[in-house]
């Protein structure tokens, strides 16, 4: 079992990747934008992944995914997700192994 957080401003998105998470046996938690987001990361105990938007109204998922990978000092597996990618937003994040 993993323990992953999903991050995601669209609730029936979020829901269902939750949803498709939890069937899988897996323990979620879920976050409706960054800063909810950046809180988590900061005071949970460590997650496994990180499931992320990229594009949230009050932040964007790069910028968690750094965050992230520079306070697990990269032994958290990190993943964006959008419906309106843009190259140049994830082009220059370290740590990047799939694009």
């Amino acid at each position: 079992m993993y323990r992953i957080l999903v991050v995601d401003d669209e609730p029936m998105l979020l829901s269902e990747v939750v949803e498709y998470l939890n069937r899988r046996g897996e323990q979620v938690v879920s976050a409706s934008g960054f800063r909810q987001a950046r809180r988590l990361l900061e005071t949970e105990p460590p997650f496994d992944a990180l499931i992320s938007d990229v594009r949230m109204p009050d932040g964007n998922g790069v910028d968690l995914v750094r965050f992230q990978l520079e306070h697990s000092a990269g032994r958290c597996a990190c993943f964006l997700v959008t419906g309106h990618l843009d190259e140049h937003e994830v082009a220059d994040l370290a740590g990047v192994k799939h694009f």
